[in-house]
């Protein structure tokens, strides 16, 4: 009886410190672990603050020229184009252009720094003359739909016919009555204009 019970004590002991060996080798061993980890854990963290920084500059850049290069946004200032567009729309471009065709819908940068929407009359080598309410363009009546109210001559150094020169061109707005343009100030550079215009969006308030 008194050795079994030596021999449970012994064995008590024996798996207490087996025990708390095996405890101590835990925390030895997961300690480590742990620091890694977070460590671990940290430069993730800093590596994708640092990714995510480098993402943003990038789109900002393509962002920035893609609109310096290729496309653009105005607003139409004033009634000049009622009715295909309207006081205070936005209207979106695209720069990148060769030559603009008779009809086109163009942003146009004055020599005030102010920017105008107009439709493109006449280009190199057309003759434009207004009379009767109406354009004449290489002495044939156009078409002009969109048109609003009379075409009458305005005020200004602009003597009927015209003759548009190279790299020049001659716009109006498509409210006739309520636009300046072409009429007054004559035919512009090609320079002067920014881009062609697609398509418009809502008004600004």
């Amino acid at each position: 009886m008194k050795e079994d019970k030596f021999d449970k004590y012994i064995r008590d002991n024996i798996e207490e410190e087996m025990s708390s060996d095996l405890f101590d080798q835990e925390l030895v061993v997961e300690e480590p672990k742990l620091k890694w980890r977070r460590r671990k854990l940290y430069w993730n963290l800093k590596d994708r603050l640092a990714y995510d920084a480098v993402v943003m500059v990038v789109l900002l850049l393509v962002t920035y020229l893609v609109f310096h290069f290729v496309f653009g946004l105005a607003m139409v200032d004033g009634d000049s184009m009622d009715y295909t567009l309207q006081d205070k729309q936005i209207v979106f471009y695209t720069r990148i252009h060769g030559n603009y065709d008779k009809g086109d819908v163009v942003s146009v940068r004055m020599p005030s720094g102010s920017f105008y929407v107009k439709r493109v009359i006449g280009v190199e080598g057309d003759v434009i003359d207004v009379r009767d309410g109406q354009v004449y363009v290489n002495d044939t009546l156009i078409d002009e739909p969109y048109v609003v109210g009379q075409t009458l001559p305005e005020e200004g150094e602009v003597t009927y016919p015209v003759t548009v020169g190279e790299n020049q061109y001659f716009i109006m707005g498509d409210n006739r009555e309520h636009s300046n343009d072409s009429r007054a100030f004559g035919v512009i550079v090609k320079d002067r204009i920014t881009g062609k215009v697609h398509f418009s969006m809502g008004k600004v308030k």
